[in-house]
């Protein structure tokens, strides 16, 4: 007969864990999908021309950059919809939350991205004169 297993084992009694499953939203979906389009093109881009190491870790960062912001707009997505921000104690600081990380990537990040792109953009057409 066999042993049973000792420690911690499954019930089905109404103290079991609850199990929960993550659905993908359409966000996740585009993200993704500008992702592998991303890599893409990079692969074309190193095979067709020969590419300097700083403009590939240029591309590299500008591409994590750029998974950041998908990401930010996710967790303020379900900073939003969460119960506890929509409890008018809590709506203060909800709202300073969300200000303060769009105000980081609007006025702190987003300039200095934008000067990345275009850099990243002179270099790209500098390789292929």
């Amino acid at each position: 007969m066999p042993e049973e297993p000792t420690g911690n084992t499954p019930t089905t009694g109404p103290s079991s864990p609850i199990k929960v499953f993550t659905i993908r939203d359409w966000k996740e979906y585009v993200g993704e999908s500008l992702l592998i389009i991303f890599s893409v093109l990079l692969a074309l881009l190193l095979t067709s021309s020969r590419i300097s190491f700083p403009l590939m870790s240029r591309l590299s960062d500008l591409y994590e950059n750029q998974a950041r912001i998908l990401k930010l707009e996710d967790k303020v997505g379900s900073v939003i919809l969460d119960r506890e921000s929509r409890n008018p104690a809590n709506a203060a600081v909800t709202l300073a939350l969300i200000r303060d990380n769009y105000r980081g990537w609007a006025f702190d990040r987003a300039p200095g991205l934008l000067v990345q792109y275009d850099e990243a953009i002179k270099a790209i057409d500098e390789t292929k004169e």
